[in-house]
């Protein structure tokens, strides 16, 4: 009896020290947005750990609907990562055609344009698509997963 007593607490102790090690699958994820020029300056905080990666957009209000004027003038985008809690952006617009243009950033797991993949403690606690996310900021995009993003529109 004292032998199965002992396995029950060291199963115990070790499913609490697991529980608390990994922090809740949410995400807090502010920005602020300020047009300075032709350059966009994009600054936020985060509750995501350090290098975990944010993807951003720049994007004209003409973006889907003007084949004929070139890309790069009304459409930008990168990642950036975390750092102290802390994000910073700095995007040149100064090409961009006059108009409303949207400023988006996300944290998802996966990324387009990019071969780069979240570190591995974030993939960890968030999972490989984003499906462990949870909370009212979280948007699901099926396939592509689930994604905490934030969007601001600025007028060039």
């Amino acid at each position: 009896m004292p032998r199965v007593r002992v396995v029950s607490l060291l199963l115990l102790s070790i499913s609490l020290v697991a529980s608390c090690a990994m922090p809740p699958p949410t995400v807090e994820l502010a920005m602020t947005v300020e047009r300075d020029g032709g350059r966009v300056h994009i600054e936020g905080n985060t509750d995501l750990p350090d290098d975990a990666i944010l993807a951003f957009e720049v994007r004209h209000d003409d973006y889907e609907i003007d084949p004929e004027t070139p890309i790069d003038m009304l459409f930008a985008e990168g990642l950036t990562t975390v750092s102290n809690g802390e994000f910073q952006i700095e995007v040149n617009i100064s090409s961009f055609e006059p108009g409303e243009i949207e400023v988006w950033v996300a944290f998802q797991m996966r990324f387009i344009n990019s071969n780069r993949t979240q570190p591995r403690q974030v993939i960890r606690q968030f999972g490989d698509r984003g499906e462990l996310l949870q909370g009212d900021n979280v948007t699901n995009h099926g396939e592509d997963g689930k994604r905490v993003e934030l969007s601001q529109t600025i007028h060039w």
